[in-house]
């Protein structure tokens, strides 16, 4: 069993991935605060695998 197994069971109404680790709210603030989270995590994933293939793509 994953760590994340549990968190997907609680979570039936997540939108999609996407949104995977986001906690369900009610709130759009809070959902607001979620996407823009994942979008910096996607973005800084992003820039890490340039990093990766400039060093290691000779």
């Amino acid at each position: 069993m994953t760590a994340e197994t549990p968190a997907k069971a609680e979570q039936p109404e997540t939108p999609g991935p996407k949104f995977a680790k986001c906690p369900i709210s009610t709130t759009p603030a809070t959902v607001d605060l979620c996407q823009a989270d994942y979008q910096a995590g996607a973005e800084d994933r992003r820039l890490f695998d340039q990093r990766a293939k400039r060093q290691h793509g000779r």
